[in-house]
């Protein structure tokens, strides 16, 4: 089983698409078993939100008036805080995700893949990832051992 945290994108009261992408990629993974974290001043409304996805078997949430303001540099060490215990953490591709996920990368020692945009075997074996400028232009595939991996979804 594949133990997934997905961090939740939101603008402290409602849930950014973004996340239901990373949740639905994540799902693709055999044996997936996903978290949603949300990190909000007040959790309640978004928490409520993330639960609702398809494929989300629990939510956490963590609760700081730090929060307020979606500061990776704030954010990455609680999400680290609860990440030790996950085989993968999902983010975003989005500013908020693109800025967050190098960085929770960085404090937990631990490879990062971008802009993944499906997974077509586990473990990532073939995952389908776009380069960054070339979008529209060119798919790449790569083969990545098993390992914990952080990931950043590209949005359509």
């Amino acid at each position: 089983m594949s133990k997934i945290l997905v961090i939740a994108e939101h603008d402290g009261s409602k849930l950014n698409p973004a996340t239901a992408k990373c949740v639905a990629c994540a799902s693709a993974i055999p044996g997936a078993d996903i978290t949603v974290l949300v990190l909000a001043a007040s959790a309640g409304a978004v928490a409520a939100q993330a639960a609702s996805i398809a494929g989300v078997k629990r939510v956490v949430t963590l609760e700081s008036p730090a929060f307020t303001q979606a500061l990776a540099a704030v954010i990455a060490p609680a999400v680290v805080s609860v990440a030790g215990d996950y085989s993968h953490v999902f983010g975003p591709s989005t500013t908020f995700g693109k800025d967050l996920m190098p960085r929770i990368a960085a404090l937990l020692g631990a490879p990062q893949i971008s802009d993944l945009m499906a997974v077509e075997s586990a473990p990532f074996d073939a995952a389908a990832l776009l380069p960054g400028v070339h979008r529209a232009l060119a798919w790449l595939g790569v083969e990545w051992p098993a390992s914990p991996l952080n990931l950043s979804l590209l949005l359509a």
